[in-house]
């Protein structure tokens, strides 16, 4: 199990990500190299595996999605193959050997490459942010840098869309000043309405105050047992719909209009940013 990507008799029900961890934050040289059928002696050759996995499963994914911010801050510098190529031939020979610094530019390197990668494919880029799951182990200090850290993503891949997941919480504000600023910065409210619903009530109300409309995606189930997704969209419902009445009640928001908005955050955002016709004809 590499957890590049997951097969599904369902597709429909559940469309899948590519995962890029395995590509360039941790790179699984054995488990995947063999998949692609290539022997990887070099960056040049790892190069051809991360083509072959996006040639494989790229046509049949509904987006990319990148967690490393478990494990390291979201600045990924753009480092050349030059550059990377000798670290990446001392990784293959003994990663221990290489300093922090060094195997971060390798990381580095590999990631924007997949960027690029995943913008060929029309495939837009889920980046984890905010919030851990778990407990007893979550660094707050690194976790306030997320949004700034993507600001030079956004910058560096104009014609590449972002999906902020889980809203940076508790550090929502930067998300909102991101989706108004950049026009490639997109927000999933996905887990935020179990880690704290009247934060994600506020962080509605406050987006549609600041960012374009067609920005923010409203629900993502976030549970491993399906059964318990039901209960999250209620609460997802409750939420919104408790938002959206008070912009009307407060006069922000003509009700005339909740509609046709509901509608866009609910589905239609979604529809237009992820291609999911295609995605499904690509799994027949």
């Amino acid at each position: 199990e590499t957890g590049l990507f997951m097969e599904t008799e369902q597709p429909e029900l559940l469309c899948q990500d590519l995962s890029f961890v395995p590509l360039s934050t941790r790179p699984d040289l054995a488990g995947i190299a063999p998949l692609a059928g290539i022997e990887v002696r070099s960056l040049e050759d790892w190069h051809q595996v991360i083509d072959w996995s996006f040639a494989t499963c790229g046509p049949r994914a509904i987006a990319v999605k990148n967690q490393s911010a478990y494990e390291r801050k979201l600045d990924y510098q753009q480092v050349s193959a030059a550059a990377a190529a000798p670290l990446f031939a001392r990784f293959l020979k003994d990663a221990a050997t290489l300093e922090a610094a060094e195997l971060k530019a390798i990381q580095d390197h590999l990631f924007h490459y997949c960027i690029d990668r995943a913008t060929e494919y029309d495939l837009p880029v889920k980046l984890h942010t905010g919030y851990y799951a778990g407990y007893g182990g979550m660094p707050l200090h690194r976790l306030r840098h997320n949004a700034g850290d993507m600001c030079a993503l956004l910058a560096a891949h104009p014609n590449t869309p972002f999906v902020i997941m889980h809203i940076t919480y508790p550090y929502q504000d930067e998300a909102i000043a991101i989706a108004k600023h950049y026009p490639n910065a997109y927000v999933d409210l996905c887990w935020a309405w179990i880690i704290n619903p009247l934060a994600g009530v506020r962080f509605v109300k406050e987006f549609l105050m600041a960012a374009p409309a067609n920005k923010l995606f409203t629900f993502g189930g976030d549970y491993l047992p399906v059964e318990l997704v039901p209960g999250h969209a209620r609460i997802a419902r409750r939420g919104l719909a408790q938002a959206l009445s008070e912009l009307v009640r407060e006069g922000w928001l003509s009700a005339a209009d909740v509609p046709t908005l509901t509608e866009r955050l609910m589905r239609g955002n979604a529809h237009e940013l992820f291609n999911y016709e295609g995605t499904l004809a690509a799994w027949k």
